[in-house]
């Protein structure tokens, strides 16, 4: 298995709680971590904690150059994801089995996680858990159903939704809990960053699933 997470200048306490998450992933997990364009010693801690893990651990360089954008849906900044996103999955073993892409700054449960981990076979390709802020869901841009509407913040959420159980969408965001294969194959695009990596999955035969029971937030 592996997990793919992206950073740059991030503080010394998220760093801690990313890895501190990850310890309890199984021991033979490929952490693979993205960083550039850090303003700070965040690739000097994130190679720390890399060293420390006692996983096998692969830090990936990429640095686009690019100005830092904050929570705003913009091709700029879209554009720079996506190449540090490809970049992560290009280190993708053959081996992996399964891959969780899940963003450096959420706070989850590694049993959480690797319960999708285990729901994953031909065609239920890619899972993602639901991703709160407080009582109100949080990625109402990444999560469209299988029409292209967008999740609201509040109930009922979405009109397809399960609540008890898997519901096919057609993109999602914050963390993908895939199959190796999708990893191998897909990548995020310059328009639309993680939803692009979804559409390419879609349309490559892969089918995607919320699982609203399971729950991540975002700090």
């Amino acid at each position: 298995m592996t997990i793919i997470s992206m950073f740059r200048t991030t503080s010394r306490a998220r760093l801690d709680r990313y890895f501190a998450q990850v310890a309890m992933l199984p021991p033979d997990t490929h952490v693979i971590s993205v960083e550039g364009d850090s303003i700070d010693d965040t690739r000097f801690r994130l190679c720390e904690h890399l060293r420390s893990c006692g996983k096998p651990a692969t830090l990936v360089v990429y640095e686009h150059g690019g100005p830092h954008y904050g929570q705003v849906i913009s091709r700029e900044r879209f554009t720079q994801r996506a190449a540090c996103k490809n970049a992560g999955l290009s280190y993708v073993e053959e081996t992996a089995d399964a891959v969780i892409y899940v963003e450096g700054d959420l706070i989850w449960e590694a049993m959480d996680l690797m319960k999708m981990v285990a729901q994953l076979r031909p065609g239920v390709d890619v899972i993602a858990p639901s991703v709160w802020a407080g009582e109100a869901f949080y990625d109402i841009w990444g999560f469209r159903d299988l029409t292209g509407e967008r999740f609201t913040s509040g109930a009922p959420y979405s009109t397809s939704l399960c609540l008890d159980g898997l519901t096919e969408i057609s993109t999602a965001g914050s963390c993908l809990v895939m199959r190796g294969e999708v990893a191998r194959a897909c990548r995020a695009t310059d328009e639309e960053e993680i939803v692009g990596f979804c559409k390419d999955a879609t349309s490559r035969g892969f089918h995607i699933y919320a699982d609203w029971q399971t729950r991540i937030f975002h700090p």
